[in-house]
């Protein structure tokens, strides 16, 4: 946990030397389908996270839009 302020600059590049590597995709939505449900999130903000040859994507979003199958 980081307290105060942060340089995501360093951040970053201290992350790359663990050999971590992200990006911010601009993305229009994002839809997730379960079997009981259906979520879409509207220009939501991604993060995706190379890391050990894994792609790992963060989705947030003030709101969200619920739907029924």
């Amino acid at each position: 946990m980081f307290f105060g302020k942060y340089d995501p600059d360093k951040i970053k590049e201290m992350l790359e030397k663990f050999g971590i590597k992200s990006e911010k995709l601009i993305v229009q939505e994002v839809v997730i389908k379960t079997k009981k449900k259906t979520i879409k999130f509207k220009n939501p903000d991604v993060l995706l996270t190379h890391v050990m040859d894994r792609d790992v994507y963060q989705i947030s979003e003030k709101e969200k839009k619920k739907g029924k199958k």
